[in-house]
């Protein structure tokens, strides 16, 4: 999820570590938006992510993440390059301020 790290909005072991879950319930928002340059190839994107790992089988959408951000695409001949930078609306302590992704693809 854009804005948290790696396994971070899962459970944790008593360690601190992620634990993994049985369930994952997850939402994204994004409108993307031709900015005209590049002869069409560059577009922005806002976006709202939110989703929530639970360690039951049925999801329950408590402890449910936020993160909010912005991106570009870059439309080439086999994909876009895709760049990110989301941030954690609900960060607990100890977890980064920012997240940035880069990526080749179409993410869904």
């Amino acid at each position: 999820m854009r804005g948290y790290g790696y396994q971070q909005i899962g459970p944790r072991d008593s360690l601190g570590d992620p634990s993994g879950g049985r369930s994952l319930s997850e939402f994204s928002i994004e409108a993307r938006v031709k900015t005209g340059m590049f002869d069409g190839a560059l577009s922005l994107v806002p976006f709202l992510d939110a989703g929530a790992v639970d360690q039951e089988a049925t999801p329950r959408l408590r402890n449910i993440r936020y993160g909010a951000g912005i991106g570009m695409r870059y439309q080439t001949g086999f994909g876009p390059l895709r760049v990110d930078v989301g941030m954690p609306l609900n960060r607990k302590p100890g977890e980064s301020r920012f997240g940035i992704y880069i990526a080749l693809g179409q993410a869904f």
